[in-house]
């Protein structure tokens, strides 16, 4: 782990957490990529680390094995040319944006 920042604004600081990573893979669900996934891929976009994402379907995502497969599954960049002399097509770092168990049951 980098480092963790709470704060307000914490998501305009994502450039400065995760130093030496260029190809950042982004997780989220549906819910909180529209509430906090779509402002730290701007982010990360602007500051040329953002490689690509994954947004988990449904109303319910579980730490399961369905989950952690579709984690892994889509890990692999699709632009990227396989060709392990010059570059890998996996993310140097996996952010995932998740709310905290109390701001989930806010929402429900």
């Amino acid at each position: 782990m980098e480092g963790i920042v709470i704060s307000s604004g914490a998501i305009y600081k994502l450039p400065e957490i995760p130093q030496n990573y260029n190809k950042i893979y982004m997780v989220a669900d549906e819910r909180t990529y529209a509430v906090a996934g779509e402002l730290c891929e701007k982010v990360l976009r602007e500051a040329g680390m953002f490689s690509h994402k994954c947004i988990i379907e449904g109303d319910t995502v579980l730490p399961n094995a369905q989950t952690l497969g579709t984690i892994i599954i889509n890990a692999n960049d699709p632009a990227s040319k396989p060709d392990i002399f010059a570059y890998s097509p996996l993310p140097d770092l996996i952010l995932a944006v998740a709310q905290a168990p109390s701001t989930q049951r806010a929402y429900r």
